[in-house]
């Protein structure tokens, strides 16, 4: 039988407690179960269905107020149904265990982690901050897909804090559930900071294959440790190298040196600024390096401020911020934020830093506005920038991940047309002729810089670790031996303090193959005196400069 329903309590004398089930129509035998231990037998427990008529008990065992209830029903109504335990005045308190299972074609099968591993005396126990993986399958005559699936934690503290975990189970191919659809539902739990047994129940919700509604549970429970002893009775700890209190093995997994516990990598730390410390984080289990660890846009902080789960994404109640545009110029950084129209946000805070290493300061902090013009920026300075807005509730979004810009005298790059061999569509020989073209009629060209400055490539990977030369409208280019399409590719730049650099250009060729040219004495001459002309263009061009700028001679 697979197990649709659990509980597990006490009820003070005096007082009754009434569970409800849910009976979905995949179910063919229902057994519900009620195991109670006491001082004196219950006053009364009752079973009703959902038109809340009685429904006797099969079995009913009470010794000495320890005892236990069966009720087996073979097609139950579908709906609610009740279980009801009244406790008399007179007896102590009562503890209760409450379960129900049914006869059906779904079967739900916990694949991870191990159930049952609750001792620390057993094996396959994992150290505190370990991310424990947690797999489920559902089936019935196939993989069952579109279920809803929920992990829910009491960790080994919940008495003294109060505080239990909430985890979905995705089958979407990213979170370690192999291939998306394949009725495989999983995640990583990560809220993993307390030595001891933690108990879980995997609850599934969803629609089989025949079109019938089922629920279905699993309960068991892992270990996690932080100091075991060994026969000789010596305490075997964790590391901790930095004595911090955070382990080392969560340091490294989330990327904090595990040997420094100062700053940002100590237990006061905030490297996402999410204003949740590391420490926090740690229990929390949330990423100390993502303000918004369940991407459902609310911030972690927020979420744990106003009671919401940060490893959930689907109780967030603000949406992520939208992409923002992000212009530089000459001493200024202009930013077009997303239209209040379209986002639900009252207020915005704008941070910025030069050194994102070492945290950001905040320029803006007001109602939202559509656009920010930071002027008080110098140019070739590379600034970074953050953004955080919240709603009429004040729920935040996470921390936008930093946008670079570098303010300059002119952020514009030419643009160019490369030709080959005037256009020519093949050539018989791998000695071609390439000419760079500047598009004067392209509008950013018309305010662009001149480029002082180009690297040329027959790919990408080459052009990229060719080296910066003069810039030459026209130069010979020796292309690899082989028949087959040639390909030239060249980029620009200009000379400011932080050049400007083009995207990348290309053209390409039909060598045939014919005439094969290799670097002989008179082609090391020509690139030679190619060399030269790059010289003295260079030199032309310094002149030319000198003369603008009233540079004097030395």
């Amino acid at each position: 039988m697979e197990r649709f329903y659990h509980s597990r309590g006490t009820i003070n004398p005096g007082n009754n407690k009434v569970f409800y089930m849910d009976i979905t129509d995949d179910m063919d035998l229902v057994e519900f179960i009620v195991h109670y231990n006491a001082t004196m037998q219950p006053t009364s427990v009752g079973l009703k269905d959902p038109e809340k008529i009685p429904v006797s008990f099969k079995y009913m065992i009470d010794k000495f107020g320890m005892g236990y209830a069966v009720g087996r029903v073979k097609n139950p109504k579908i709906g609610k149904w009740e279980i009801e335990i009244a406790v008399s005045g007179g007896s102590s308190e009562l503890k209760y265990f409450v379960e129900g299972a049914a006869y059906s074609s779904v079967s739900m099968t916990l694949l991870a982690p191990p159930n049952g591993i609750i001792s620390p005396g057993w094996g396959k126990r994992k150290p505190i901050g370990t991310p424990i993986p947690v797999l489920v399958s559902l089936t019935d005559t196939k993989t069952i897909k579109d279920a809803k699936v929920y992990m829910n934690v009491i960790p080994p503290g919940y008495k003294s804090h109060g505080v239990d975990f909430r985890l979905p189970l995705y089958d979407d191919g990213n979170h370690g559930d192999s291939l998306p659809g394949d009725g495989i539902y999983g995640n990583l739990y990560t809220a993993t900071s307390e030595q001891g047994s933690y108990q879980f129940l995997i609850n599934a919700t969803g629609t089989n294959n025949e079109g019938r509604t089922f629920t279905r549970i699993k309960t068991g429970a892992f270990y996690m440790f932080k100091c075991e002893y060994v026969r000789t009775q010596e305490t075997l700890c964790i590391p901790d190298s930095d004595n911090d209190g955070l382990p080392d093995n969560w340091e490294k997994y989330y990327g904090l040196k595990h040997t420094d516990g100062t700053g940002d990598h100590g237990p006061d730390g905030d490297p996402d600024l999410d204003r949740l410390k590391n420490k926090d984080e740690f229990f929390r289990g949330t990423d100390p390096y993502n303000s918004d660890t369940d991407y459902g846009g609310q911030g972690d902080y927020s979420e744990v401020l106003y009671g919401f789960n940060p490893l959930d994404p689907a109780d967030d109640v603000v949406e992520k911020f939208p992409p923002v545009r992000i212009y530089p110029g000459n001493k200024f950084v202009y930013m077009l934020l997303p239209n209040a129209s379209n986002v639900a946000y009252n207020n915005l805070y704008i941070y910025r830093s030069v050194e994102p290493n070492q945290g950001f300061s905040i320029i803006y902090g007001s109602p939202y506005i559509e656009s920010y013009n930071d002027t008080s920026v110098n140019n070739y300075v590379t600034y970074y920038y953050r953004f955080i807005a919240d709603n009429v509730a004040f729920n935040e979004t996470g921390l936008t991940k930093p946008y670079k810009a570098i303010p300059k005298l002119n952020i514009l790059a030419a643009e160019a047309n490369i030709i080959i061999n005037n256009g020519s569509k093949s050539t018989t020989t791998n000695l071609v002729t390439v000419n760079v073209l500047i598009s004067l009629k392209h509008e950013t060209t018309k305010l662009a810089n001149p480029p002082t400055h180009m690297r040329i490539g027959e790919n990408v990977s080459e052009l990229l670790a060719a080296p910066w030369i003069p810039f030459n409208p026209e130069f010979p280019k020796l292309l690899s031996t082989g028949e087959g399409v040639k390909f030239v590719f060249v980029q620009l730049r200009d000379d400011q303090t932080i050049p400007e650099i083009s995207p990348v250009f290309s053209a390409g060729i039909y060598y045939t193959g014919d005439i094969s040219v290799s670097i002989g004495l008179e082609t090391t001459f020509t690139l030679f005196m190619i060399t030269v002309d790059f010289a003295v263009i260079s030199v032309i061009f310094y002149k030319k400069k000198r003369k603008h700028l009233k540079i004097k001679k030395f």
